[in-house]
């Protein structure tokens, strides 16, 4: 019998990601692909953050 861990897990939905992506909820990723959209997505989030608290640092 073969072992399901070692298959590629697919997923049909970008939901879980926190953003609305315009991209067809059927379209298939990987879990590797999935995992780089988490990591990009915090990138952003955390270089979002610091450049407002740069900008609240300047303004005082």
């Amino acid at each position: 019998m073969e072992n399901p861990t070692n298959k590629n897990v697919r997923f049909n939905s970008l939901d879980y990601l926190g953003y609305t992506f315009n991209i067809n909820q059927k379209c298939q990723l990987t879990r590797t692909q999935t995992d780089l959209f988490k990591l990009i997505k915090t990138s952003i989030r955390h270089r979002l953050r610091r450049q407002k608290e740069a900008q609240v640092y300047c303004a005082i």
